[in-house]
């Protein structure tokens, strides 16, 4: 019996990205361009680089072309196990050029085992879904500053597809950006931290905050990090890791 449940355990991990890792934190980092090998575990097609940018002075991945043929993807290829991100939030730290077309697409696992799809894109003018897919408009993002961009995929799965979010099994980042830090978060950020975006009132019901912005500022210092830092960074201006509240993260920095 010891045998069987160590190999049971074994299977398990074996089968997901994530799935045996701890995910209990306040934050779960994902993507990081800090580190000796950032975005090692994305796949990057099209025109996809790591640059350093002078504003925020850190390391970011540029992505530049249509979303059909640039992405980064997590996993890397399609036979990879998938993520089993069991967190409600994703959050993406990034500057979107003007006129850009940018995507994030998510296939997710409900509560009763079904593969449904969100596609989230500033190129939707309304958001229309099905039982098992969901294109979600997104309107109003900032251009040419940089943002923090939180999806309650939680929210979204149940308002749109009308079931229950068990799991996030891959993330595709496509079109025109810069990203510096992608991490999934335990708590949705109170109304207080968030400034609810131009979304289309088909994609989630009145007051709905399941698409907002961050402050940059809100996100605070990380439990978790992808990569070492490289040397001398302590010395740069970084934007940090979500993990604690905009008034915690106020505070730290006054």
């Amino acid at each position: 019996i010891k045998y069987r449940l160590i190999w049971l355990r074994i299977s398990f991990r074996s089968k997901s990205m994530f799935g045996g890792e701890y995910q209990g934190g306040a934050s779960y980092a994902l993507l990081s361009a800090q580190g000796n090998s950032p975005g090692e575990n994305w796949s990057w097609v099209g025109g996809v680089k790591k640059d350093f940018d002078q504003e925020i002075r850190s390391n970011v991945f540029l992505l530049s072309g249509p979303t059909t043929t640039t992405s980064m993807r997590l996993p890397k290829a399609a036979h990879e196990p998938p993520l089993r991100l069991t967190q409600p939030c994703l959050a993406l730290v990034m500057l979107l050029p003007a006129q850009a077309t940018f995507a994030v697409e998510l296939n997710i696992t409900d509560l009763d085992g079904r593969t449904c799809t969100l596609h989230c894109s500033t190129a939707h003018r309304a958001t229309k879904a099905d039982t098992r897919s969901a294109r979600i408009a997104l309107l109003g993002l900032p251009r040419d500053s940089w943002f923090v961009l939180a999806l309650d995929i939680a929210t979204l799965t149940s308002t749109c597809l009308g079931t229950t979010l068990r799991t996030i099994e891959t993330i595709a980042l496509c079109g025109t950006a810069s990203i510096h830090r992608v991490a999934t978060l335990r708590d949705v950020p109170s109304e207080a931290d968030m400034v609810p975006l131009s979304l289309d009132p088909s994609a989630a019901p009145r007051g709905s905050r399941a698409t907002a912005l961050l402050p940059v500022k809100a996100f605070g210092a990380a439990e978790a990090s992808v990569g070492a830092s490289s040397p001398g960074a302590s010395s740069r201006r970084r934007l940090p890791v979500p993990g604690r509240s905009l008034a915690a993260a106020a505070a730290a920095a006054a």
